[in-house]
């Protein structure tokens, strides 16, 4: 698995290099970013893309986040890590397609509104949001 977007994002964390403003730059700001409870962002989310729409798992495994994504016929996994109100996965299709990266912001009521990008990629950035439905079974 490529960990280029897990380095990317732990390196960003570590060093106070990531915040909310820089990554939502492009971006609407949210009103109040929630402060929301770790272990309350586990669940089952619904998740909007630009042209897509599936589901979302998150699971918290200690300090990390596993994410699965059902979108389509096609089934993404990563590892996330939370700073704040920020929330940031790696994400791969399954097969060791494509690598990428997801950064949310928590808002209130467990919605995360991120934007991601895909490794090497063109550059762009899209978004998506994911909006919780209720607990992982």
């Amino acid at each position: 698995m490529n960990r280029f977007g897990v380095c990317l994002v732990t390196l960003a964390v570590l060093t106070g290099g990531l915040h909310s403003e820089q990554v939502f730059a492009d971006s609407k700001q949210p009103n109040s970013p929630a402060a929301v409870p770790p272990e309350e962002l586990t669940g089952l989310y619904r998740c909007e893309g630009e042209g897509y729409r599936g589901t979302v798992i998150i699971r918290r495994t200690g300090e990390t986040y596993q994410f699965i994504w059902s979108i389509g016929s096609d089934t993404h996994m990563g590892v996330g890590l939370r700073a704040g109100t920020l929330l940031s996965s790696s994400w791969q299709s399954a097969g060791m397609g494509v690598p990428g990266i997801v950064v949310y912001q928590v808002e209130k009521d467990n919605k995360l509104v991120g934007r991601y990008s895909s490794y090497p990629g063109n550059g762009q950035v899209g978004t998506e949001t994911l909006t919780y439905i209720g607990p992982a079974e």
